[in-house]
């Protein structure tokens, strides 16, 4: 579930999503919703806690569209 979205000084968009501690997710996006096609903003990060925080150093379209996907 994603929390909160925002962005820091200098451009960096900051997702926070909820996490089940002992799982692994990967943070996707999209600039267009009819591309065929997710690319991953994140390789796989290790949940410890209730929540991840995950930065977007380069949303530069107008609009992007992510999914978080647990893998295990």
């Amino acid at each position: 579930v994603f929390g909160q979205v925002g962005v820091q000084p200098g451009g960096l968009l900051v997702l926070t999503f909820s996490t089940s501690p002992g799982h692994s997710y990967r943070v996707d996006f999209k600039d267009d919703l009819d591309a065929p096609v997710w690319t991953s903003l994140t390789g796989a990060i290790f949940a410890t806690g209730q929540q991840l925080v995950v930065g977007d150093p380069g949303p530069s379209p107008a609009q992007r569209y992510y999914r978080i996907e647990q893998l295990d």
